[in-house]
């Protein structure tokens, strides 16, 4: 957890300047990055992962970035290691998906 904490700046920063508001974001590990500085953001990203559909649903949560709060909607997909066997047969398909939905 402390490289995640060294590098969470760093992502608020590459969000602060980022036009887009749609994340993909890879594996259940990336996800929980969003809720790193919101326990409301935690609660809904731990109920969400819980879901079936996490994979195929997505989950918009507020950030508080410079004191600017900034809306996104994050797609998750899952990790595409090949020792994700549960997911590593359908990560093709879910991340086209995903890259469909977010170009729509």
């Amino acid at each position: 957890m402390g490289v995640v904490r060294k590098c969470y700046p760093f992502l608020l920063d590459l969000l602060a300047n980022w036009q887009g508001n749609d994340v993909i974001t890879f594996g259940v590990q990336a996800l929980e990055w969003f809720g790193m500085s919101s326990p409301e953001n935690r609660r809904s990203i731990a109920l969400f992962q819980k879901r079936a559909d996490k994979f195929t649903s997505q989950l918009q949560v507020v950030l508080s970035i410079n004191g600017v709060e900034r809306s996104f909607i994050l797609h998750p997909v899952p990790h595409p290691s090949g020792l994700n066997r549960a997911w590593s047969s359908q990560f093709d398909h879910l991340l086209k998906a995903r890259l469909q939905r977010t170009h729509a």
